[in-house]
């Protein structure tokens, strides 16, 4: 199944242009704090005729058009060196 992006009005899906990338919801398990602040940026709907606040899986994803270009390289180049001075060990 394709990824497409969980932003309202947003039609991007994994595979549609160049250098788009997609990013996973926090979990609560590793993350609860920057989970609930994603969900709130989301601004998403709560879910029709159940009342409750949407919750996104574990396959829900954002696209990278939805952040600041600059904290999105800055975030990847730290997870690289830090994946690669731990493999260099």
């Amino acid at each position: 199944m394709p990824d497409s992006c969980c932003a309202i009005g947003c039609t991007n899906r994994r595979g549609d242009k160049p250098g788009l990338c997609f990013y996973r919801i926090p979990s609560e398990k590793e993350n609860p704090e920057r989970r609930r602040l994603w969900i709130c940026a989301l601004r998403r709907a709560s879910v029709p005729g159940e009342g409750k606040q949407w919750q996104p899986s574990k396959y829900t994803r954002l696209c990278s058009e939805h952040f600041i270009k600059a904290l999105t390289f800055a975030s990847t180049m730290k997870n690289f060196l830090s994946f690669t001075s731990q493999t260099a060990a």
